[in-house]
């Protein structure tokens, strides 16, 4: 079913205080005149932000909010030229895949989310980039399986 919530989920007026947050965030840093300093600081917690935030309303069945989250997490990722953001950048991609194969579950697009949880699970399994940069949880590996058991029996 679709009553599964992982451990970051939050409130729909929480989630909607830290959206306006992170919007504040982002308009400080494009601008502000050290804009490139202040998007070393703030990207890799900007996109921390957008994917929880992706998964809350993942949580409350909101996809579409969910996936514009995910996508603004994604361009932020491919756009940065920070070394940090880019460092690590293989532990939030494998985020905004497990999510996305979590949102393709719910949309009941089976395929999808098979490929997304393979996908999440060879991120997760790779550990690239910066090791003490958000290590893997168990919640999201077992979420991962959960998918890929849920997606291939009803594929």
């Amino acid at each position: 079913g679709t009553a599964w919530r992982p451990p970051c989920a939050l409130g729909a007026s929480a989630c909607a205080d830290m959206a306006a947050e992170v919007e504040r965030w982002r308009a400080a840093a494009k601008q502000s005149d050290g804009a490139d300093l202040l998007e070393a600081m703030l990207g890799p917690a900007i996109c921390l932000f957008l994917i929880v935030l992706a998964s809350c309303c993942i949580s409350r069945e909101e996809l579409a909010r969910a996936q514009s989250f995910m996508r603004d997490a994604e361009k932020a990722i491919f756009a940065s030229t920070t070394v940090f953001l880019s460092s690590v950048a293989p532990q939030l991609r494998g985020r905004l895949e497990l999510h996305g194969a979590r949102a393709a579950l719910q949309a009941e697009d089976y395929d999808a989310a098979v490929k997304g949880a393979w996908s999440a699970l060879a991120f997760f399994r790779g550990r690239q980039g910066v090791r003490n940069f958000w290590p893997t949880h168990c919640w999201e590996l077992a979420a991962c399986f959960r998918i890929l058991a849920v997606g291939q029996a009803n594929l």
